[in-house]
């Protein structure tokens, strides 16, 4: 450990005026050896009564470290990865299991914004363009709450499971979803109210709405 504390590693940072500078710091795992160097000299009998305390602080940090490196063994064996499931288990909350009863959330001016920003003709009889299927996923459910696509296609899952053909994806989000989805679309027709043509409008909406 003398020899850690003795050979800081060095590597480059930046200050508060973005100027490049040199830093020293300390692999965090030396903290487990000064733990271990604290405990050691306590059971020596060589720890001032003063800083007993610190010593069962100390194990208890080493406990700790402990369970969480077997922890992080088992999921490596295992292929789990903690942080991706945790992202997937916060976009859950925009979906749920099963489909609500069918409400009308997409509104027509949503259409009416893009038949005109995309000069297309409106179709005669009820039907759509089958460019609105694209323009649905690419600019209201992939980038819907910066989840890049994940939140739909935890819904289109759901809906598989779940679901009848006939049914449409918004069914399958929570409350919270459909605010989110609402309050999305509302960005994107402020944004398409403001453009005249397709470049102007993705430009808008990719090059600064959506982006991350």
């Amino acid at each position: 450990m003398a020899f850690k504390l003795q050979n800081p590693l060095t590597f480059q940072g930046i200050d508060g005026i973005q100027k490049h500078l040199i830093a020293h710091g300390f692999d965090i795992i030396i903290i487990i050896d000064i733990c271990k160097a604290i405990i050691d000299a306590k059971e020596a009998n060589k720890l001032p009564e003063s800083r007993l305390a610190a010593a069962k602080q100390a194990q208890m940090l080493i406990n700790a470290s402990a369970k969480t490196g077997i922890k992080n063994l088992a999921y490596a064996v295992a292929g789990y990865r903690p942080e991706v499931y945790e992202v997937i288990e916060a976009f859950k909350e925009f979906v749920r299991e099963e489909a609500r009863g069918y409400e009308k959330e997409f509104p027509e001016e949503l259409y009416d914004a893009w038949y005109r920003i995309y000069q297309l003709n409106k179709p005669e009889g009820r039907g759509r363009p089958f460019i609105f299927r694209k323009l649905t996923n690419e600019q209201i459910y992939i980038p819907l709450a910066k989840s890049q696509g994940k939140i739909l296609e935890l819904a289109k899952n759901n809906k598989i499971e779940n679901g009848k053909k006939n049914e449409k994806i918004h069914q399958f989000l929570s409350d919270v979803g459909v605010k989110a989805l609402k309050q999305h679309i509302g960005k994107v027709l402020g944004v398409a109210a403001l453009c005249d043509n397709k470049d102007e409008f993705e430009e808008a909406l990719f090059g600064k709405l959506f982006k991350h």
